[in-house]
Order: C-alpha cells, then sequence, then structure tokens
C-alpha cells in the first residue's frame, strides 16, 4: 500500500567533538509498508555538483537500509552490532564508507511516527564523524 506523506528529515554531522553540523530538510515522499517492513522514498533538489538525488529508506525490524540514487549514490546498512561497509560513488570517484550504528529507534507505523539512527561514520578505515538522521512522517490525507 503507497500512501503520500510528509517527511521532516534533520540530519547532524559533528566531526572531532565539535558542535554538530545540522540539515533540516521538508519533502512530500511516499510511504510503502509491505508485511510489516517500511519503506520511505523521497527526491531531493540538489542545487549542488551532484544534482538531484532520490534517497530510499527501507527500515525492518533489525535494520535500515538507507539508499540514494541519481546525482550521488550510495547504499548504508545501519544495524545495531555490525560494521557496514559500502562504496559512496560521487560520480567522479567513489570512497569506502564503514558504518558503525549505535541507535536505532524506531517508531514508525501505518500513520507515519518517528525514525531516529545515530552512528559512527568511518572513511577508508579512518573514524571520521558521528552522525545522526531523524525523520518525522505524517500521513497526508
Amino acid at each position: 500500500m503507497n500512501k503520500k506523506v510528509l517527511l521532516t528529515v534533520i540530519g547532524s554531522q559533528a566531526v572531532d567533538g565539535e558542535e554538530p553540523e545540522i540539515v533540516e530538510l521538508k519533502t512530500e515522499g511516499i510511504m510503502t509498508i509491505d508485511n510489516g517492513n517500511i519503506c520511505l522514498r523521497y527526491d531531493q533538489q540538489d542545487e549542488s555538483e551532484f544534482g538531484d538525488v532520490t534517497t530510499t529508506l527501507s527500515v525492518r525490524e533489525e535494520s535500515v537500509a538507507l539508499q540514494r540514487s541519481g546525482g550521488l549514490n550510495s547504499t548504508m546498512i545501519f544495524q545495531l552490532g555490525v560494521k557496514n561497509e559500502s562504496l559512496y560513488d560521487m560520480g567522479f570517484g567513489s570512497m569506502k564508507l564503514g558504518v558503525i550504528t549505535q541507535i536505532i529507534d524506531n517508531q514508525l507505523g501505518e500513520r507515519g511516527g518517528t525514525l531516529y539512527v545515530q552512528y559512527l561514520l568511518e572513511l577508508d578505515g579512518v573514524p571520521m564523524s558521528e552522525n545522526a538522521y531523524e525523520i518525522g512522517v505524517i500521513e497526508q490525507m
């Protein structure tokens, strides 16, 4: 079942223990629910060098997968107790990212809710930053 939703995405990134840089995005998207798994998809018009990007979040009981496609291509898997590595393709080159998930708080349901993910990010095996996503989802009538 596909539902139109309003998404509020707040991302934060702190490097070397400094104050986090916070980015907020409000956009419309689609929420799909299938056998208890929730998928959120939204488009982001980006005026930077990367161009437009489609983001898809696949939320399962034990993990969250974040996939970006378009001007920027990456997949990040968030899973407690597991270090996941992936390539981050920026069109002109790729980097190897490591994701170490610290917190997943999934309060999503059929009418929306919230999802919070906190994680450490490594670049080519070197710790780079502490990050978090907080996503609010409201069903549109």
